[in-house]
C-alpha cells in the first residue's frame, strides 16, 4: 500500500512511540486507479463511514478488535502505519472484510448528474 513517509507529513523522528517505522513511499499498481486518495485516506474515510452507519463508536471498534485506542487514533491521524495483522483485527472489529476498508467511495449523487 502507498503510505507517505514521516518527513512528508512533517515528522522528523524515524519511528513513533509504538515502534512502527515507515518505509519510503513507493508506487503501487493496485492504487493506480484511485482518484487522489491514499491508502490512509481510504482507510480513514471508510472507517468513519462504517462506524457512523453502524452507530458504533471508534472506542468500541478498538475494544472489539483488541487494538489500543490511542493506537487507533494515531493511525487515523496518519502518525503511524499499521501492519497487515493490525488491519485484519480492525476489520474484524468493524465486522467487515479487510478489503472493505480500502474501497473507493461511491460518487455523490450530485456528481453523477454533472
Amino acid at each position: 500500500m502507498v503510505w507517505s513517509s514521516r518527513e512528508e507529513r512533517g515528522h522528523n523522528a524515524p519511528s513513533d512511540r509504538f515502534g512502527s517505522h515507515r518505509a519510503p513511499p513507493r508506487y503501487c499498481p493496485c492504487m493506480a486507479n484511485v482518484d487522489e486518495l491514499s491508502a490512509h485516506d481510504l482507510l480513514t474515510e471508510n472507517l468513519r463511514r462504517l462506524t457512523q452507519l453502524g452507530g458504533i463508536p471508534l472506542t468500541v471498534v478498538a475494544d472489539r478488535a483488541g487494538i489500543n485506542r490511542r493506537e487507533l487514533f494515531a493511525v487515523m491521524a496518519g502518525e503511524i502505519d499499521p501492519d497487515l495483522d493490525w488491519l485484519c483485527r480492525l476489520a474484524a472489529g468493524v465486522g467487515v472484510p479487510l478489503s472493505t476498508l480500502f474501497l473507493e467511495p461511491e460518487p455523490q449523487r450530485d456528481e453523477l448528474h454533472s
